[in-house]
């Protein structure tokens, strides 16, 4: 039985937005800080509508799981020339970097090393003439950055347009501050669709500053390197550097100064979450080094993010700040779950409860309308995962018991509202493009392996279809600039027309 959400915190541990053990009478984050811990909320509180929802499928998930746990068995192979694949007991999860599951689809079993070497092979983008920029231009530039970028990946102080135009007054003498405002400016040009910058050029003159340098710039400037080959979606290159952030940050999570309500505080919380977001969302499909243990073993000791000491683009420092992380909280939830999913092999309904029954409000309602694309994406990737292994069994079988079938509606049902917001999320949140096209292919290719089973392909209604073209489409505009996904999306035309046919 999933815990309310309500009744899972103390009062402490919902203020910092931080995990609650809930031991009473007192947590153990109360007593390491040596403050009173009151548990304020009743445990009768109703669940949010989502969260029941999701308490819903596991119910209906948990009644089948005895025709689920069923010994190996040769599965069928598509073609005449595929050979038989040996279905292990454990369902496999819905990401590239799963040798069964590629096999099941009918894929390379080593598809995600592939599209790895793939990004290899990417272009670098011609670099533009470097042009001075006009003072009455800086505002727009920091204002794009705020409304586009800050949202998802919060990692500029409360100074920074100060520290900003002093970099650009005094023609950016080599630092860790120039190194970050020219990275403001490069991400900014990437915003209005302008070519590869030569001020990202200039930050990478500047990288020796920020590889010796041990400060809080230096991880701010790694990590904007890795938004800006994200927004480029180079994934590998992204990665790379965001891993760098994620070593450089540790003297400062483990400082005692960081467990002070300070400004610096709140700023390595923002970082600290921002890598694991970037970092979990590639590490979902690719085979990449991940200090997995400190990076999940950390999350459970760093506060989430607070809206204080927020940076603003204007200049004037006491002016109200348009950045908000009213959704950073829940995408963080999300991406905990899908990690800990892809990562365990679990069935999602299994894992809801250990990620999120610590939560204070783990899916709202009504997600903010800065992010609503992308987490209601995430919400219905988690709700598709979660009825993927009754389709799974069912494609193992090659038909359906009358137990399992009224499942398959559901599936395609979260299938569709899935594609739907995974293909408008795509233009909202450039930087996370990779993440949601690997996502989109896998679970589409999931999605026609199923309608190869002719009882569930009986289920499949015409708005799947016309979604999964769509898809396809996204996937080739999005394909002219990264190898990968263009591989991708030349797979899912073909497998999407065979279907079809």
């Amino acid at each position: 039985m999933l815990s309310s959400r309500t009744a899972s915190a103390c009062d402490n541990c919902r203020l910092r937005r931080r995990r609650c053990d809930r031991t009473r009478p007192k947590c153990s984050y109360c007593i390491s800080q040596g403050v009173e811990c009151i548990y304020s909320r009743t445990p009768d509180s109703q669940p949010s509508r989502l969260v029941q929802e999701l308490m819903s499928i596991r119910k209906r998930l948990e009644s089948i799981t005895p025709l689920l746990e069923q010994p190996q068995v040769q599965l069928a192979p598509r073609g005449d020339n595929d050979p038989p694949v040996t279905a292990l007991q454990n369902c496999p999860p819905l990401v590239l970097k799963s040798p069964h599951l590629m096999q099941i689809l009918g894929l390379q079993s080593d598809l995600a090393s592939v599209l790895y070497r793939l990004e290899n092979t990417a272009r670098q983008p011609p670099v533009s003439l470097f042009e001075s920029t006009p003072a009455e231009c800086f505002d727009l530039i920091l204002r794009r950055v705020e409304e586009r970028i800050h949202p998802w990946y919060p990692v500029l102080h409360s100074e920074f347009t100060t520290h900003f135009f002093e970099a650009c007054a005094t023609g950016f003498i080599p630092s860790t501050i120039s190194c970050l405002s020219h990275l403001v400016i490069a991400v900014s040009s990437l915003i209005k669709n302008s070519p590869h910058s030569s001020h990202f050029e200039a930050a990478l003159s500047m990288m020796g500053n920020v590889m010796h340098e041990c400060s809080v710039t230096s991880v701010q400037c790694l990590i904007l390197f890795g938004v800006y080959q994200a927004y480029l979606i180079r994934p590998r290159q992204a990665y790379e550097y965001v891993q760098a952030a994620f070593l450089k940050i540790q003297p400062f999570l483990k400082s005692p100064s960081y467990h002070e309500e300070t400004p610096e505080a709140h700023l390595v919380s923002r970082l600290y979450w921002t890598i694991y977001i970037l970092m979990s969302e590639t590490y979902t499909h690719l085979n990449l080094s991940l200090p997995s243990k400190t990076l999940r073993g950390q999350s459970n000791m760093v506060t989430l993010p607070s809206s204080n000491d927020m940076w603003s683009s204007r200049s004037d420092q006491n002016a109200p700040s348009n950045s908000s992380l009213a959704g950073i909280p829940q995408e963080v939830d999300l991406q905990q779950a899908l990690d800990a999913y892809a990562t365990s092999g679990m069935a999602a309904s299994d894992i809801y409860n250990g990620v999120f029954s610590t939560a204070d409000e783990p899916i709202p309602n009504e997600f903010p309308d800065t992010y609503s694309a992308v987490h209601r994406a995430k919400y219905h990737m988690y709700e598709v995962n979660g009825y993927w292994p009754v389709i799974y069994r069912i494609i193992l079988n090659g038909s359906a018991d009358p137990e399992l079938l009224p499942y398959g509606p559901l599936f395609f049902e979260s299938v569709t509202a899935f594609l739907s917001d995974a293909n408008m999320a795509l233009w909202i949140c450039r930087p996370k493009a990779w993440f949601l096209c690997a996502s989109i292919y896998t679970i589409s290719m999931a999605t026609l392996r199923a309608t190869d089973v002719q009882p569930l392909r009986l289920l499949v209604h015409k708005g799947l279809w016309e979604q999964l073209q769509v898809t396809v489409d996204a996937l080739q505009k999005f394909g002219e600039l990264s190898p990968s996904v263009r591989y991708m999306w030349d797979s899912l035309r073909e497998r999407l027309s065979e279907a079809r046919s």
